[in-house]
């Protein structure tokens, strides 16, 4: 199993033929159905399902095709960091959470931009868990967390900002006219709430006592979506201020009350190695920090 294998293969998937995928990679289909055979072969099962033209993929076929995006995505960073070596170059990969920590990397990142023009910025968005599995295998740099974990194999810096907790609502709605949300204005109200703040409890001592998960609580991991639910009136949006615009015409923001804050870190991987320029970022994000 080498690269050009995997990339022949991740071609069939996205092509859905090996007609299709020959095209693309400039080959022809004998060689590439050869290939195939050849890496099902050394696994010893089969990857794909043929029905006639049509082609799926079996439960290996899946797990290759997962393990081989990570597998490119990391040659190809690798490649990038080894070929720009003597200039300050190459692609520094940064994720994390929807939060508003990311105007001080977006920040932090226009700074670097002017002193050094080759560096490229790549974003990664998901929830708590996609970003941390994405950090320690070495497909991200830097990682933007809402709180931090007490693990000893991260090194981390403390946002000057932090995150405030409370429910996006209609405009229309009485409520939207108080102000604040404290918990008794969420009885008997459908609510939407991040899974990652949901599963450790963080606004618990703001749901009401009688909030049912299977009925009364939906889960979601980045916003957007979610805000289009509440902006069709399916429940209340519980999230993070700062992430929906303050202009919008549906949806207005109410802290909760007391106040809810969450600090914010920027983490990176002890044990892992950083190129020059993602080293160089950090100082950059350092001062952006500070402003």
């Amino acid at each position: 199993m080498d690269i050009r294998t995997l990339r022949y293969f991740m071609a069939i998937v996205k092509e859905k033929s090996f007609t299709k995928a020959s095209y693309s990679l400039n080959t022809t289909q004998p060689n590439l159905s050869r290939q195939i055979r050849e890496l099902e072969n050394e696994i010893g099962r089969s990857l794909f399902i043929r029905e006639g033209k049509r082609i799926s993929l079996t439960p290996t076929g899946e797990l290759l095709r997962k393990r081989s995006e990570e597998i490119l995505d990391l040659y190809e960073k690798t490649e990038k960091e080894l070929i720009g070596n003597e200039e300050i170059s190459g692609g520094i990969n940064i994720g994390g959470a929807e939060s508003i920590g990311m105007r001080l990397v977006a920040r932090a990142a226009s700074l670097m931009k002017k002193d050094y023009e080759k560096v490229v910025f790549n974003l990664y968005s998901g929830d708590r868990w996609d970003v941390i599995e994405r950090l320690e295998k070495g497909l991200l740099d830097y990682a933007l967390m809402i709180g931090k974990d007490n693990d000893s194999s991260y090194e981390s810096v403390e946002l000057n900002i932090k995150d405030v907790w409370g429910v996006y609502i209609p405009r229309e709605d009485k409520l939207s006219e108080k102000g604040k949300i404290e918990r008794e204005d969420l009885i008997d109200k459908r609510i939407m709430i991040s899974r990652h703040a949901l599963s450790e409890g963080i606004i618990n001592p703001w749901l009401p006592e009688n909030a049912e998960p299977e009925y009364s609580i939906s889960t979601y991991n980045l916003i957007y979506n979610a805000s289009l639910m509440a902006k069709e009136g399916y429940g209340y949006l519980v999230g993070l201020e700062g992430l929906i615009s303050d202009d919008d015409e549906k949806l207005v923001f109410l802290p909760f009350a007391p106040r809810l804050e969450s600090k914010l870190f920027l983490v990176w991987k002890k044990s892992h190695f950083l190129a020059e320029s993602a080293r160089l970022f950090l100082d950059y994000f350092r001062k952006a920090n500070a402003l």
